[in-house]
């Protein structure tokens, strides 16, 4: 394999400790737009100047090759620099040659609170957006966090989803929600001036964080994002973050009938979300989990599909799947009151099978023990489980079969 860049790769700026937090997106055209944060030095500032951040942007081809003699700043505006924050550039393609370029920023005049801004740069470097960046909401009594941006093929819009927050007359935050806007090609706010709540302001100290949005297959997009709460149970207050999914059409409407789909909500710390454009009909989440550890910042990586209709598990195969090596029956199916697993075991060694609910959670475990090879039965009566969509999961070495069970 060839580097077309080099063993060394190519500089976009040179080594300093100014700049920071880049993203890319492939172009149109084939050529790669670097969106980044530059911090000036103190030195280069006028004498007791505000320290402040620039939101630039540069153009590659193939070969490694600069396409602008200098990188291009999209912020026609001061952002004050915090250390203890952090205003990251992401960047998604406009399908013209160009990309937008979308960052949440601490002050931007004249808007005296945090907010997110667009702004479109074209394949000549010059900006879209000739008034400035386009602000997703009027609003400046609230606050706009942490933008999630999406691009859908063909749509020559552009989708950013965020937190938002208000704060009470002492200057603590006592409302939050998910919040959207719609930018046009020429910068206006498509979703009203002051966007467009998917999850309402509300006092009930829930927070809601970690948005990635992906495109799906007609006009539309999911939305994963965390729950945060506190849970009070028993004479224990448990810290718990769930994650939800929505699917949202371009004209800013909720697609699935039950708005807000629960795709994770074992009682456990989460982070690092990120999930894929929709493939095969489904899109895929995947996050940090500290569910086995119970600890903070000892965690596992886990993973959820979400398809079409908004339904977890297993797609496109109704009864099982999985080996060739392991052959599992079940009967009866649908069933009532008792299900027995029939087993095939090909391979003396350690087995588990499990038992989740349709929303992904663990029910039961049957089976978590060494297995000698031959057939074996396992029985499940879930009395105090209600009816429904069921699926079990059996993994013995390398072999993983995966399928459905109906209780009704």
């Amino acid at each position: 394999m060839a580097l077309c860049c080099g063993v060394k790769g190519v500089t976009i700026e040179h080594d300093s400790l100014n700049y920071w937090f880049s993203h890319l997106t492939l172009t149109s055209e084939g050529n790669v737009m670097v969106s980044f944060l530059e911090t000036p030095l103190a030195e280069d500032l006028p004498f007791g100047a505000q320290l402040i951040d620039y939101i630039k942007v540069q153009m590659v081809d193939m070969s490694g090759n600069l396409l602008w003699d200098n990188p291009v700043r999209v912020d026609t505006g001061d952002c004050l620099y915090y250390p203890d924050m952090y205003i990251v550039p992401f960047i998604a393609p406009d399908e013209e040659g160009g990309a937008y370029v979308c960052w949440f920023t601490s002050l931007y005049p004249p808007v005296p609170s945090s907010s997110i801004f667009v702004q479109r740069v074209k394949a000549d470097g010059t900006l879209g957006f000739v008034d400035g960046p386009a602000n997703v909401s009027v609003n400046e009594i609230n606050e706009h966090w942490e933008p999630a941006i999406c691009k859908l093929p063909g749509d020559p819009n552009f989708y950013v989803f965020w937190r938002e927050f208000h704060y009470n007359a002492i200057n603590l935050i006592d409302q939050i929600g998910v919040y959207g806007q719609k930018i046009s090609p020429t910068g206006q706010r498509m979703w009203g001036e002051e966007a467009k709540a998917f999850v309402p302001l509300s006092t009930n100290w829930d927070d809601y964080w970690g948005m990635v949005a992906r495109p799906g297959l007609e006009n539309d997009m999911a939305v994963f994002y965390f729950r945060d709460f506190w849970e009070i149970q028993g004479q224990d207050t448990i810290h718990v973050d769930e994650l939800f999914a929505m699917r949202i059409n371009t004209d800013g409407d909720f697609v699935w009938e039950e708005e807000h789909i629960l795709v994770s909500g074992y009682q456990s710390g989460k982070g690092y979300l990120d999930a894929c454009a929709v493939v095969d009909n489904q899109w895929v989440a995947v996050w940090s989990d500290e569910r086995a550890s119970g600890e903070p910042y000892i965690t596992g990586i886990y993973a959820q599909n979400i398809g079409l209709d908004g339904t977890l598990g297993p797609l496109s195969v109704p009864e099982s799947s999985g080996s060739t090596k392991n052959e599992i029956s079940l009967y009866p199916n649908p069933f009532h009151s008792v299900v027995t697993f029939e087993i095939n075991h090909q391979n003396h060694g350690k087995a588990t099978l499990s038992i989740f609910d349709a929303q992904g959670r663990l029910v039961t475990i049957l089976v978590n023990e060494t297995l000698p090879s031959g057939k074996q039965t396992v029985s499940w009566k879930p009395d105090s489980k209600s009816s429904g969509i069921y699926y079990y999961r059996f993994v013995s070495g390398d072999d993983i079969n995966i399928g459905k069970l109906v209780r009704y």
